[in-house]
This record gives structure tokens, sequence and C-alpha cells, in this order.
């Protein structure tokens, strides 16, 4: 979603944009998933920590955290979200776990960081939540800094221009398919590689640790 809104102060498509662009265009053309499989070893550790930062989230807010895989929106093309979790009918959740330098900065601003912004009003926007968590784990620093919750509602999150964007940007992929047919011939899209609806997990429960295991974790 960062790439879909990167344009320059002229309005003109940034470098990431452009980039994005024409790997979506390849994989609509292609039907074969492109990205980048580089992790970091902070990327790494996030990853190894996620677990943990969801039962720390479960703990300190006193919900369970259901867990899906992919969500579509409901009337906009090639448009989803994976979310880190859903909370109830309402609730939605983007965990992070970042460096302890990285952490405690984002808990002195006090606001969703700007680079993550985009995912959380698209998780909003996709799954027609009222609400979306930002959580922040780190499990080296004193417990009372261990986890950042902020909350962004749907109210808060502007959602109209999100939801253009990605139309605009949908637009501009068919007018690129126009155009290669017009140089090439006519051809047809390979057939949908999967399902657009949501494939939720057999049980929200799967994979957690115990309670004991996270005792005292926040407190």
């Amino acid at each position: 979603m960062a790439a879909v809104l990167d344009f320059t102060k002229k309005g003109e498509p940034g470098s990431k944009r452009k980039t994005y662009f024409r790997m979506k265009l390849a994989e609509l053309l292609t039907g074969v998933a492109i990205q980048d499989n580089y992790v970091s070893r902070e990327m790494k550790e996030g990853l190894e920590r996620e677990p943990l930062a969801r039962a720390a989230y479960e703990t300190q807010e006193g919900v369970m955290v259901e867990q899906i895989g992919f969500a579509m929106h409901d009337t906009i093309a090639r448009y989803g979200c994976s979310p880190d979790g859903l909370i109830g009918d309402k609730g939605g959740l983007e965990l992070k776990s970042p460096k302890a330098g990285t952490h405690l900065q984002w808990i002195m601003d006090g606001v969703i960081p700007e680079e993550h912004l985009p995912q959380v009003r698209s998780g909003l926007s996709v799954t027609k939540r009222e609400w979306w968590d930002f959580a922040s784990f780190n499990p080296e620093v004193p417990k009372p800094l261990r986890l950042m919750v902020i909350r962004l509602t749907r109210a808060e999150a502007n959602l109209e221009p999100l939801e253009q964007a990605v139309q605009q940007f949908n637009q501009e992929i068919n007018e690129a398919v126009e155009r290669l047919r017009k140089i090439a011939g006519p051809f047809e899209l390979p057939a949908a590689q999967r399902d657009e609806e949501p494939q939720r997990q057999a049980s929200a429960l799967d994979g957690y640790l115990t309670d004991e295991d996270f005792e005292g974790l926040i407190k």
C-alpha cells in the first residue's frame, strides 16, 4: 500500500510505485507471484517473536486474537490484506517487533509510525472493521515498556482517498494491459491462482503457548 501511495511532491509516481507497478503487471500477465525473499536479521527476529508479541497483546488487552490468511475487499478488485489478527467482529491488529531503539522511539512519538500507517489503514478498508490496533513489542526493555498499543478508528483513518488510490492503480494496470494488446495482438490473462475469500485457520488458538509461559510478561 505504501508503494501504491508513493508520489513525488510534483504528483508524479515515485520509484517505489513504478517498481511495484511493473511487478503487479507482470504477476497479472504471468499468473506467477513475484516477491522479494530477502529477510534481514531484524526481520527474522521480528518474525520469530510474533507469537510472543501476539500473546503479550492478548494478555494486556484481555482479548483473543483470531489469525486468518488473506482477506479481499468485497468491491475493489485486486485489493486485499493479510492481518496479523482479528479481534471479535470489530477490531484488527498489526504487530511489529522492532529492535529496542526503534521500539522506544515509537513509544516516545506516541503515534503510528508513518511508514506503517498505510498498512493499518488498508486493513480497516479491506475488512470493514471499526478499529485497528498497531502494537509494537520488544522483550528486551523493562516490562512496563515491552508493549505499545495505538488504536486507529475508521473515523480517524480517512479511507476514501486510500481506496481511490487503489482504484486508480487498478485502472493504470488495466490500461497497460490494453496497451500491450494493441502492440502484440489479443491475448487472454492467466486463470486466477487463488481464491479471493479469506482463509481462516481452524482455531485462533493454534500454535499458542500456555498462559504460564507468559505469566508476568506485562505486569
